[in-house]
């Protein structure tokens, strides 16, 4: 006597329902991985495309402001940003007025303090799509920072540099930064990369004790906790091990974590900071 196979309520077999049911695990199986990279890779172009026009604002500003770069820091006159009262105070490249106009590609002199980045924040949508701890704006940054990127400070992060910068009372003396001058292949010099602080430098991009150890974890209270990790001016490898640079001269590349700060030039003596200062020299 023939058998009779129960189909399902949709028509097939319980053994063709299962079969279908492998093929698409199988298809989905096989697709999420390259799903996963295309989204990576889409996301660290987002945040390729903000680095550049960062870098390429710079280039703009140095061909306003006599061939300076916009400084890392200065002290001058600002617009209070409650108030609207000009009061002097610390000026960086993150509250810079004229280099946000350029990053903006508008015009900015009569727009409100309100409507601009305040204190040492950039607007949410110039945040790479994989910070992690500044999207999070119970936790921006380091202290009261919200941005992906960081500016190169190596320059002024040497033994008696800082002293040489800076006045004792902590006030920057003048401009804290590069000049066509001072940066004689701007082709080669980094400028911008990837931090969840305003600044960065070549010690701080050492990922044997920093990314590879914590990743995106943060300890916002790390001067009070006296942890043994503090993320600001960290360099953050969150693409694939990797992260975007911008130079100097307003061009992007995305290096692997082992191309930014290479073991070899740090055990030298004296250290090859590479295109991490004018020089390259670091002692």
């Amino acid at each position: 006597m023939k058998k009779i196979r129960k189909r399902t309520a949709f028509g097939f077999t319980l053994v063709e329902l299962l079969v279908v049911i492998s093929v698409i695990a199988l298809l989905l199986a096989i697709l999420m991985p390259a799903l996963g990279k295309a989204r990576e890779l889409a996301n660290r172009i987002v945040c390729g495309q903000h680095l550049k026009t960062l870098t390429q604002a710079s280039t703009t500003y140095a061909s306003t402001y006599s061939g300076f770069y916009v400084p890392c820091g200065y002290w001058g006159l600002v617009e209070d940003s409650s108030s609207g009262n000009i009061k002097e105070d610390s000026v960086t490249w993150l509250n810079n007025r004229a280099f946000l106009a350029y990053v903006a590609k508008k015009d900015l002199t009569q727009v409100g303090a309100g409507e601009l980045t305040t204190g040492l924040n950039l607007p949410k949508e110039f945040l790479c799509p994989n910070d992690q701890i500044t999207k999070d704006t119970e936790n921006k940054g380091t202290g009261n920072v919200s941005t992906s990127y960081g500016y190169n400070m190596t320059d002024w992060n040497v033994p008696g540099a800082w002293d040489e910068a800076f006045e004792p009372d902590s006030r920057w003396r003048g401009h804290v930064g590069h000049s066509t001058e001072t940066i004689k292949s701007p082709a080669d010099k980094l400028h911008f990369t990837e931090t969840i602080d305003w600044w960065c430098n070549w010690d701080m991009a050492d990922y044997r004790d920093r990314w590879d150890v914590y990743r995106q974890e943060h300890d916002v209270d790390w001067w009070v906790n006296k942890s043994p990790f503090r993320s600001g001016g960290a360099v953050m490898y969150r693409h694939a091990e990797g992260a975007n640079v911008g130079f100097y001269d307003g061009h992007l590349e995305y290096l692997k974590k082992e191309k930014i700060f290479i073991v070899d030039d740090y055990n030298k003596s004296p250290k090859w900071a590479g295109m991490w200062t004018a020089t390259g020299l670091v002692n």
